[in-house]
């Protein structure tokens, strides 16, 4: 089943292109890394995919579905059931416990703060188990770590249930031993739920070992997809961060190189 699709989708910020005509489809099952250097257009891909408003400054051509059909084809609830967007910096302006910010999550499927379900407490305590959090339900959200915060929103997309996981570096500030933890998690949700997982990475050797395909975005709008056994190549990582990629074999473990460092 195709979860998401693109049709000679292009990108542009301004006069500059990101993205040339891409033509994307993801099944069910599968978790999609999205590499690229910064600026090149990774989170704004990302929003556009979760049909999310664009800054006046982008300018988007081509076609978007999600299972076949096109966003706005779906009711505003419909598509908050069927797409769990998780952003690159998580604000939140007035302060609440962890278990009300996860709880956002269960919005979509008619619950509210104040009247939660027994499924939606049930869901709360298994996210926040998920992501190394148990027993964090009544701390303020504002007092946490800047990497705790992102595993309380990684828990408030999973209690969402979507059949869609749109993740913006999901993995950043957390220390290895949570970012293992936490992308274990994408290969099992995305078999379980029927549905698939994008997320932006920087880090190709995580993006690499824990997902099924990548895309790359590239200068000039070039972009490059397939199965991550495409993108374990010293010379292709090269291209897509246009700097000199060395590897340790066997296992595969990539890394910068300088030649003039000393």
């Amino acid at each position: 089943m195709t979860v998401l699709s693109t049709h000679s989708l292009s990108l542009r910020c301004g006069s500059r292109l990101l993205l040339d005509r891409l033509n994307l489809q993801v099944h069910a099952g599968e978790v999609w890394a999205v590499l690229g250097v910064s600026g090149q257009g990774k989170s704004a891909l990302l929003r556009h995919l979760a049909h999310l408003p664009m800054p006046a400054v982008f300018q988007v051509q081509g076609e978007l579905n999600w299972r076949d059909k096109a966003p706005t084809s779906y009711r505003r609830a419909e598509r908050a059931q069927m797409v769990a967007w998780m952003p690159q910096q998580d604000f939140q302006p007035f302060e609440c416990t962890v278990a009300q910010r996860v709880l956002v999550g269960r919005y979509p499927h008619g619950s509210t703060l104040g009247w939660e379900s027994r499924e939606d407490l049930a869901l709360l305590s298994e996210a926040l188990e998920q992501v190394g959090l148990k027993g964090f339900e009544s701390r303020v959200f504002q007092s946490l770590s800047g990497g705790e915060q992102r595993r309380v929103s990684m828990a408030a997309a999973l209690v969402q249930q979507a059949s869609l996981m749109l993740l913006d570096e999901p993995l950043s500030q957390l220390d290895w031993h949570h970012q293992v933890d936490l992308v274990r998690l994408f290969k099992p949700w995305a078999a379980k739920a029927g549905g698939a997982v994008v997320w932006v990475s920087h880090d190709p050797n995580m993006a690499l070992q824990f997902s099924s395909h990548c895309l790359a975005l590239m200068p000039s709008g070039e972009h490059l997809t397939g199965p991550v056994s495409l993108f374990r190549d010293a010379g292709v990582l090269s291209r897509v961060y246009d700097c000199a990629i060395g590897a340790v074999r066997p296992a595969h473990f990539y890394f910068p190189v300088a030649d003039d460092y000393t």
